[in-house]
């Protein structure tokens, strides 16, 4: 009876398991369908309100890094869904470099189409904006590139005529804009005015400046305004970037410890000139000078890189609060935590 009734029990649980079985494989297949006609949907469009975009391409990009950028400037939903429809449809290989106007509402075909035209005429200039350029360096740059003026590109930097709600939260002061002029290479058309261009300069620096900086400066108990202010000082003063957070870190310990920060690249923007500073200049009562002034200057001291900016939220741990150049070719820092300490890495490195 016992082996009769177990070979019932196997027989009563079969179409169970194959129930089960069944349920599985339908799950898979929906599943895979539903992916299969996600990678093939032409809508590439992320959630969010629709915008438009200059978006640059540059000669010499594969279709991975043009996918990657769409992606960040939240162009397309994703780098994977438009790197597979350009393999299944064999498009990529026709983009050509330019500045194009594109809308995060763009099917996958109205952006290839868009991006196989070309935008590139013999007018077009290029010019690229290196981390820590100052604002007057760049207007001297554009005026040399036959854009606009110097004088009509730092008239638009001292505009809030941008749709962007951190212009808006900028304090009132002179080089309105400095620190938000985002350093990249830029294509332009001829013809570009002075505000289309600070207006592109910008949208970079909105596109890759985002919630999670914005958060982190606020856990930090600061505002955006300060973390790139803060940024524009770690661009100066390190050459090196794995010094990035330390140099951040210094930057705290000394505004917690009522310290004036003492950074020599706030002096040189002070004093609108690059050169070997003196002790006079040390003492110039400027408000960007970080030797006259307590906490931070008044403003950005330059157009800082977006690793600066995320150095500046995000500080190494430490308490260190002086650091010297070694001596040689390094351009690294020696970091220390008392003034015993700094004055005794000075006397070893610039003995004799």
């Amino acid at each position: 009876m016992k082996t009769e009734n177990a070979v019932n029990n196997k027989k009563s649980k079969l179409p169970i398991v194959l129930t089960v079985l069944l349920i599985v494989v339908l799950l898979l297949g929906g599943a895979l369908f539903y992916v299969y006609s996600k990678l093939n949907d032409d809508n590439l469009s992320p959630a969010g309100e629709e915008k438009t975009i200059v978006f640059n391409v540059y000669d010499g990009e594969t279709i991975t890094e043009i996918a990657q950028e769409l992606e960040k400037s939240g162009i397309i939903d994703s780098a994977r869904h438009f790197i597979y429809l350009c393999s299944a449809r064999n498009r990529g290989s026709e983009f050509k470099y330019g500045s194009y106007e594109l809308s995060n509402r763009m099917t996958f075909e109205q952006l290839c189409s868009k991006l196989e035209e070309g935008s590139v005429s013999n007018d077009s200039i290029k010019f690229t904006i290196t981390e820590g350029m100052w604002l007057s360096e760049i207007a001297q740059l554009v005026e040399k590139k036959g854009i606009c003026t110097a004088d009509e590109f730092k008239a638009e930097c001292n505009s809030r005529d941008y749709p962007f709600d951190f212009v808006k939260e900028i304090p009132e002061r002179e080089n309105l804009l400095e620190g938000y002029l985002y350093p990249q290479t830029y294509i332009v058309e001829q013809g570009t005015s002075a505000h289309e261009l600070v207006n592109t300069m910008l949208s970079y620096f909105d596109e890759n400046v985002g919630e999670d900086i914005k958060t982190a400066a606020k856990a930090k108990g600061i505002t955006l305004d300060d973390a790139v202010i803060i940024a524009s000082v770690i661009e100066g003063e390190v050459s090196a970037p794995e010094e990035r957070e330390l140099v951040s870190s210094v930057i705290y310990n000394r505004l917690k410890n009522n310290m004036k920060l003492q950074m020599d690249t706030t002096v040189l923007y002070a004093l609108g000139e690059k050169k070997q500073l003196t002790l006079d200049d040390l003492n110039s009562p400027l408000p960007h000078n970080t030797y006259y002034v307590d906490g931070l200057p008044v403003g950005p001291v330059g157009n800082p890189g977006i690793e600066s900016i995320k150095a500046a939220v995000d500080p190494a741990d430490t308490n260190y609060l002086y650091y010297v150049l070694e001596p040689g070719n390094t351009k690294k820092h020696s970091f220390s935590e008392t003034y015993e300490e700094h004055l005794e890495n000075e006397s070893e490195y610039y003995k004799g």
